[in-house]
């Protein structure tokens, strides 16, 4: 009896011992790093879908070409640019401005205006989180110029971006 109870002791401090150990190895994984604005510094691929919540305005997809400055401002200089396919077909539009922001939580939201056929656009980002990795982000927001129009945009940092 006495073996045994020594054997179970063993088993329990060594089971402790193992889940403490696990639990240093990946604590670090699961704590967000803090962010700041150089994080989103570079370029940018994202993806988005915008969709009328009243049925009153055509569904798009955009996938644009963002270069961020280092203080988020989108850089309509240097290669910024975007494209929508909606009921018309697929077409270039040009990004007339707007920027992005990161805070410390990683919170990620910002602007993007663009010139589209219906006229000025601006996508309001402003639920969205930067991935641990740091080159994702995947967010939600609306039209500004048509709030009933919801939108989800996920971003891809670019693999060539200078960070």
């Amino acid at each position: 009896v006495r073996a045994g109870g020594s054997i179970v002791r063993i088993a329990r401090k060594s089971g402790f011992i193992s889940f403490g150990l696990l639990l240093i190895m990946f604590l670090p994984m699961m704590a967000q790093a803090d962010c700041n604005e150089d994080d989103l510094k570079g370029d940018w691929t994202t993806f988005s879908m915008a969709v009328d919540s009243l049925g009153s305005f055509p569904s798009a997809t955009t996938s644009c070409t963002l270069r961020l400055k280092a203080n988020g401002k989108i850089n309509t200089d240097k290669g910024s640019k975007c494209f929508e396919r909606d009921y018309q077909g697929l077409v270039k539009v040009p990004v007339a401005g707007g920027s992005f922001y990161v805070k410390k939580s990683c919170h990620v939201g910002g602007r993007i205006k663009l010139d589209t056929t219906l006229g000025r656009q601006t996508i309001e980002v402003d639920f969205g989180t930067l991935a641990k990795d740091k080159n994702t982000f995947s967010a939600i927001g609306y039209v500004v110029e048509a709030p009933t129009v919801i939108t989800h945009v996920t971003g891809v940092r670019d693999r060539k971006s200078v960070v």
